[in-house]
């Protein structure tokens, strides 16, 4: 179970934390370039740990709700049991949903909340928070 290395390995924390912070920085300031934004480096240093515990929280958010589905009697069981069935793709399935409300949930963080005193064009704010839902999604999953 993926959410597992999470919750069960504290120590992957280690690694997880600045990887994300790594990924969601870069991520975030190739958007403000590739938009050619005015004042790239005062937006960066103002918004980029308000990016990081977006994204953050938003793969947290699907570990969570990958572990919730892990829970449930017998379900879990099924997901688990057909996961490694090379004829049944019911746990890889519920992973991309997992990470595709993650992408959405991270997408409406920042457009709606983070990103609402930004001073640029409504536009660029959607496809920047765009860019970095989906780059800064939570593939590892996948391969866990």
């Amino acid at each position: 179970m993926p959410s597992n290395l999470l919750f069960f390995i504290p120590a992957s924390w280690i690694i997880l934390v600045p990887l994300t912070l790594l990924i969601s920085s870069v991520v975030f300031f190739a958007g403000l370039k590739i938009f050619m934004i005015e004042e790239t480096i005062t937006i960066f240093k103002k918004y980029f740990l308000k990016v990081f515990l977006s994204v953050f929280f938003s793969n947290l958010m699907c570990s969570v709700l990958i572990f919730l589905i892990g829970l449930i009697p017998n379900f879990g069981y099924l997901i688990y049991h057909n996961s490694f069935n090379q004829r049944s793709n019911l746990g890889i399935l519920l992973t991309l949903l997992a990470i595709v409300v993650s992408i959405l949930g991270n997408v409406i963080l920042l457009y709606k909340i983070i990103f609402i005193n930004l001073k640029i064009n409504k536009t660029e704010k959607k496809y920047i928070s765009i860019i970095i839902a989906i780059f800064c999604a939570p593939y590892i999953l996948l391969s866990i």
